[in-house]
């Protein structure tokens, strides 16, 4: 009996670990978890929201006749973004929407022709790292089928890009 009421005199006390909500005033939607804020969560992998298997088709390539036909195209991303507001709240106005992020991919890619998957990578990670409250990209981009002499069922590169202000350690905790 006496350690249940030292664990209930701890509940709403300042005994709790440096940035513990006390379960009693945790968001009536989520009652039942602890949430961790500042150093707490320092051991926490970062939120990230991913989209794989992106398909469109494009008139990108390095031969005029692979710009004039064009080819199919796949992508797979990661954004990486405190995910804490929405989940708190239910709220999608808190996040970034993954259809967004698809369609965002997708109208780029389509947008103007390049010779080289490298371009077009970059280019999309540029405008991905845009989206609010993006601090880092991871993106894959393939062409399916590509025309060389040895047949492959795609080929591309995948690259990961963070905002100025962010270092690949400060964006992920590593």
């Amino acid at each position: 009996m006496a350690e249940r009421s030292a664990v209930n005199r701890n509940v709403g006390s300042s005994n709790l670990p440096r940035g513990a909500i006390p379960l009693s005033r945790a968001p009536s939607g989520v009652r039942g978890l602890l949430f961790l804020w500042g150093n707490a969560s320092m051991n926490a992998k970062p939120d990230r929201i991913f989209v794989e298997g992106i398909e469109f088709y494009a008139y990108h390539g390095v031969s005029a006749e692979e710009q004039r036909l064009g080819h199919r195209f796949t992508a797979d991303v990661s954004l990486w973004l405190d995910l804490r507001p929405a989940a708190l709240d239910d709220d999608l106005g808190k996040t970034v929407d993954y259809g967004l992020v698809a369609q965002t991919l997708v109208d780029e890619a389509c947008r103007t022709p390049c010779r080289l998957v490298e371009t077009l990578a970059e280019r999309l990670a540029q405008r991905l790292l845009a989206l609010s409250g993006c601090t880092r990209v991871r993106l894959r981009v393939a062409k399916l089928n590509p025309p060389m002499p040895t047949p492959a069922r795609l080929a591309g590169v995948e690259i990961e890009r963070c905002r100025p202000a962010y270092g690949v350690g400060d964006a992920d905790g590593s």
